[in-house]
């Protein structure tokens, strides 16, 4: 009788194991056939945890190298100036004006997801030249092992035409972002910039950007007038600037708004001037 009893036991384990064998292959042939979507979209696709760091990605598999010992931190892996420069993404004086980071780490706090930021980007390629780049971000908020993750894609959009009036968009008082987003984010096009060379870089190509306005800080204005009002004014470009200034008044093409202006106070403002820019 304990012959049988163990022959049958047997018999069990090695069904279970067979079963268990199957359900293993089967999740790996899932897993597989996601990765081969996952890695041939057009587009990057990053799994980051709350420090920004990359978990997975398709970066990779767009024939991207990894550079050896550079910290696996979005900004390294995409082989951003500010990161390659500093040696670490998040550490660079533009970081902290970074508006990617702003919006990314923003979300995970919030526990929320985000759409349809356009940033400028300046990539150090595989020969140490930089190559300006626009990119659309989208993240998607998500928990994994009670962790807060975000999937984030980037596409490139720097030929990208859209009929959508575009608003170039700088400042250095970052937290101004979330405003001008929540704003005119359903109006307008937003491409954010976190210095003087991406912003110039594109006023100089107007015709081929087709911007309907430029947005900055009282800060960013004043650092760098003289350039920009050059460019501005050889492009009838206007400007709207935020200002802690209560008296301060348009002048020409520059148009101020109060730093704690409310969203929908700043849409009627551009919605005003849209007939006669855009």
């Amino acid at each position: 009788m304990a012959f049988y009893t163990i022959i049958t036991i047997a018999v069990l384990a090695v069904v279970f194991l067979l079963l268990l064998f199957v359900k293993i292959q089967l999740a790996t042939r899932d897993v597989d056939y996601l990765r081969a979507i996952v890695n041939n979209q057009r587009d990057y696709t990053f799994l980051l945890d709350k420090n920004l760091c990359v978990k997975q990605t398709n970066y990779y598999a767009h024939g991207n190298k990894k550079v050896n010992g550079e910290p696996n931190i979005l900004g390294n892996v995409l082989h951003c100036k500010n990161a390659h420069e500093s040696g670490r993404c998040g550490e660079a004086e533009n970081c902290h004006t970074c508006p990617l980071r702003f919006v990314i780490g923003k979300s995970l706090e919030r526990h929320d997801s985000f759409s349809g930021i356009e940033a400028c980007l300046e990539i150090q390629d595989e020969a140490d030249k930089i190559v300006d780049m626009d990119v659309l971000v989208d993240g998607h908020y998500v928990e994994l092992n009670k962790k807060s993750h975000m999937v984030t894609n980037v596409k490139d959009i720097t030929n990208n035409k859209d009929l959508k009036p575009k608003i170039l968009f700088v400042s250095e008082n970052i937290s101004i972002i979330d405003n001008v987003i929540k704003s005119l984010g359903g109006e307008y096009r937003i491409l954010a910039a976190d210095n003087l060379h991406q912003v110039m870089l594109r006023l100089m190509n107007l015709d081929s950007y087709r911007f309907c306005a430029f947005v900055t800080d009282e800060s960013f204005y004043k650092n760098n007038d003289t350039v920009l009002k050059m460019l501005v004014k050889n492009r009838q470009l206007p400007v709207f600037v935020f200002t802690s200034n209560i008296d301060a008044s348009d002048d020409g093409s520059v148009h101020y708004l109060p730093e704690n202006i409310a969203a929908d106070k700043l849409l009627q403002r551009f919605s005003a001037f849209s007939s006669c820019f855009c």
